[in-house]
């Protein structure tokens, strides 16, 4: 095996660790979307395997997902041209082996949120690029006739406990001292197996921006 592994990377010129990576994963990504790879069960979704079905998610209920900047966030949903809710998705993709995904999970998300709408551009000259006195009194986060340059929605899929069936899991997946950060930012937090079960209505684009904390199913 780790013969013919090292005959298919140096037909493919790829010499160093970060570039065979990049390389392998490009063509589990391949094989898994022409249907040569099964991803497994859902409840045991993590990394690569979990971008992937949420990928495949929004792919066949056709919204238009693409990968991510390298390094950064994982995907971003753009809004179909007659959708209620203009703002582009942002998407991240965790799972853990606790209930309740990372401070740091959403504080990523927030990154990638804040440079994707523009939001420095925003604090620093007022939304929509003018200096009116409540945008400069709000370091640019207020105005009564603009918003941000290019606003996105957050949202945060998260798979946990891995490996635990769905059935007995907790139905909450945020922590109490989460809620606040989730809620100032208007993010949405929705667990794997909640999106596997809307995404496919037809309000799910509606759902997703309308939800500011975590989704919940009635």
């Amino acid at each position: 095996m780790n013969s013919d592994l090292k005959h298919i990377l140096s037909t493919a010129e790829k010499h160093d660790v970060s570039s065979a990576r990049e390389f392998l994963i490009k063509q589990l990504k391949l094989l898994q979307q022409n249907g040569e790879l099964e991803l497994g069960l859902d409840k045991d979704l993590t990394g690569l395997s979990l971008e992937l079905r949420v990928k495949q998610l929004f792919k066949d209920a056709g919204f238009n997902i693409k990968d991510g900047r390298k390094g950064q966030e994982d995907f971003v949903v753009t809004a179909k041209q007659d959708a209620l809710y203009k703002d582009n998705l942002v998407i991240e993709v965790k799972s853990s082996r606790s209930t309740t995904p990372n401070l740091g999970d959403l504080r990523q998300l927030d990154d990638w949120v804040f440079d994707l709408s523009d939001e420095e551009k925003a604090r620093k000259h007022g939304l929509g690029g003018g200096r009116s006195p409540i945008s400069m009194a709000t370091n640019g986060m207020i105005n009564l006739s603009e918003r941000h340059p290019a606003p996105h929605k957050g949202l945060l899929v998260f798979n946990g406990p891995i490996g635990t069936p769905f059935r007995e899991r907790n139905s909450l997946i945020l922590h109490p001292n989460q809620i606040e950060f989730v809620e100032k930012r208007n993010f949405c937090v929705i667990s794997i197996d909640n999106l596997v079960a809307i995404i496919e209505e037809d309000d799910v684009w509606s759902t997703l921006h309308t939800t500011i904390g975590e989704y919940q199913r009635t």
